[in-house]
């Protein structure tokens, strides 16, 4: 990624090699942070719907 964001600037404009690249990195990232997400998200309804049942 470095290499390519040094030829950018070689360039002087974004290469489209660069772009998918990013593009790919991006959705890998998105799909990491997605379960952990979702999974916080769950644990505080959960968290609710568990306490209200017990009382």
């Amino acid at each position: 990624m470095t290499q390519l964001t040094s030829q950018n600037i070689e360039l002087g404009m974004i290469n489209v090699t660069y772009q998918e690249y990013a593009t790919k990195k991006m959705m890998v990232g998105l799909s990491n942070v997605l379960p952990l997400f979702i999974m916080v998200v769950l644990s505080a309804i959960g968290e609710n719907i568990f306490s209200d049942s017990t009382q």
